[in-house]
């Protein structure tokens, strides 16, 4: 192996505990952006969803029908 090859092997060994966390923080950042990406989706789902349901009970007669 050339000089730099070990210059570099040795330097990803040095970081390489800092590499893990700084990945594994990442990760972790991710899914709580989904999660709150996924709960904010239903949270304004479930508010439409009520509006509508709402609506349409107001609208139905004795024997759950349309009008």
């Amino acid at each position: 192996m050339s000089q730099a090859k070990v210059d570099k092997h040795k330097q990803e060994k040095y970081n390489r505990k800092k590499n893990v966390k700084k990945r594994n923080f990442k990760k972790i950042a991710a899914y709580v952006v989904a999660r709150c990406l996924y709960h904010w989706r239903d949270a304004s789902g479930h508010e439409a969803h009520t509006a509508v349901s709402s609506y349409l009970s107001d609208r139905r007669g004795r024997f759950g029908r349309y009008r």
